[in-house]
């Protein structure tokens, strides 16, 4: 996916507390709810890792500039109303 960085910006966050990892809790489905949370709970690195994995096949972001982004865009409305 595509974006343009229009802004960046140092971010420092305590998400590990020595044990425990915060973050974004994902909503899992399961046909066999029991043996699901068996096999997270035995191996949370994994499941960690594998939850990741199915992110980056829905959402890896890519910066471009804008004249390269106005190429990669379909339609690109901006481009010709502002002729960049």
């Amino acid at each position: 996916m595509p974006t343009i960085r229009i802004n960046s910006w140092q971010l420092s966050s305590s998400r590990f507390d020595g044990e425990v990892i915060a973050g974004p809790v994902p909503t899992c489905f399961a046909e066999d709810i029991a043996a699901s949370k068996t096999a997270i709970e035995a191996n949370p690195a994994a499941a960690h890792r594998d939850i990741n994995k199915i992110e980056r096949v829905f959402f890896m972001a890519e910066t471009v500039n804008l004249k390269d982004a106005l190429v990669i865009i379909k339609k690109p409305r901006f481009a010709i109303s502002h002729k960049v």
